[in-house]
Order: C-alpha cells, then sequence, then structure tokens
C-alpha cells in the first residue's frame, strides 16, 4: 500500500489531482484509514 503522498511522488500528479482520480473511481483499491480525508498527509491507501 502506498500513502496519496507517496503515490504523487511517484507518478507526478498533485493531491488534489490524484484525489479527484480516486473520488470518482478511477484508481482502484483505494482504501481511507479513517484520519481527516482533506488532509494531504496519507489518508487514502492505494495500491498501485
Amino acid at each position: 500500500m502506498y500513502t496519496m503522498k507517496e503515490v504523487c511522488k511517484e507518478t507526478g500528479m498533485t493531491y488534489e489531482g490524484l484525489k479527484f482520480y480516486c473520488n470518482q473511481g478511477l484508481v482502484p483499491n483505494v482504501k481511507r484509514d479513517g484520519i481527516d480525508p482533506t488532509e494531504a498527509n496519507g489518508t487514502y491507501s492505494a495500491v498501485l
């Protein structure tokens, strides 16, 4: 599993862009960890 921050670093995407795609259901296997999902500190995890 990767945090949102790690995925952004690996893909070169912005946090906002990646969050948009996750919220649209275009990134599979995304899970929230129960922390405030509006913060950019790894509150989502994705298997890429």
